[in-house]
């Protein structure tokens, strides 16, 4: 089964233009491209597709979704978890510094 770009970004929460710039910077191609540039996708691409926007949802950064998705390295992929952890507990003790502030 086939879905149109508009269908795929509306079944995620997305814009057309996400899955059109996703393409353009190679980490989430369309399954086919008829003869009018009309990108379709394919329910086996959704998983994939959905741990993309898991990671988005975490603020990870697309070159680090691209670099965690394509590494075959266990280690290298675990690195890069690692400092996405780091900055959210930075990202946390800033908040939680404003939000001191904020009550005193």
């Amino acid at each position: 089964m086939e879905f149109s770009i508009s269908q795929m970004a509306q079944m995620h929460g997305l814009t057309r233009q996400t899955l059109i710039y996703y393409d353009k910077i190679g980490l989430f191609h369309p399954a086919r491209v008829n003869e009018n540039g009309m990108r379709y996708y394919t329910a086996e691409q959704m998983p994939f597709l959905r741990e993309i926007c898991m990671l988005r949802g975490l603020d990870m950064s697309l070159k680090d979704i691209q670099d965690l998705l394509q590494s075959n390295d266990k280690e290298r992929k675990m690195e890069i978890l690692k400092g996405h952890l780091t900055h959210v507990e930075s990202m946390q003790k800033q908040l939680q510094l404003r939000e001191h502030i904020l009550k005193h």
